[in-house]
């Protein structure tokens, strides 16, 4: 999914928090069509950013989507936001190929693409 309207990218997020030291509003928003919210693991549920309420995305503008707390906890860290809250539930159709773009965790090499660790079994 292409996200309409203004959007925050990666490279905005590090340059305000790494550059400018401007204050960043970050929130966790499960998405509510990967798994059935509150009775879904953690782990196996799929997540998006919101930065100062717009959606995190990719330069190209596809939306971000983390599958499991610990990707996106780890990829909140990366960008220097650990200070994040829990947001509202999001619902988005994700696919992973085309639309958006999906990171999971692999216990070797940290944050990978969804498609390469996922093919067998699609988010």
């Amino acid at each position: 999914m292409r996200v309409e309207g203004k959007i925050a990218t990666w490279l905005d997020t590090v340059a305000a928090t790494h550059f400018h030291h401007a204050p960043v509003e970050a929130r966790l928003h499960p998405i509510s069509g990967s798994q059935q919210l509150g009775d879904a693991d953690p782990e196996q549920q799929c997540y998006a950013i919101s930065v100062d309420g717009r959606w995190l995305c990719s330069s190209n503008g596809r939306i971000t989507i983390l599958k499991g707390l610990k990707s996106a906890r780890r990829f909140l860290d990366l960008l220097d936001l650990s200070g994040y809250q829990n947001g509202e539930p999001a619902q988005f159709e994700i696919d992973c190929t085309t639309s958006a773009h999906c990171m999971a965790f692999d216990k070797r090499r940290g944050l990978r693409n969804c498609t390469r660790l996922f093919q067998d079994h699609p988010i």
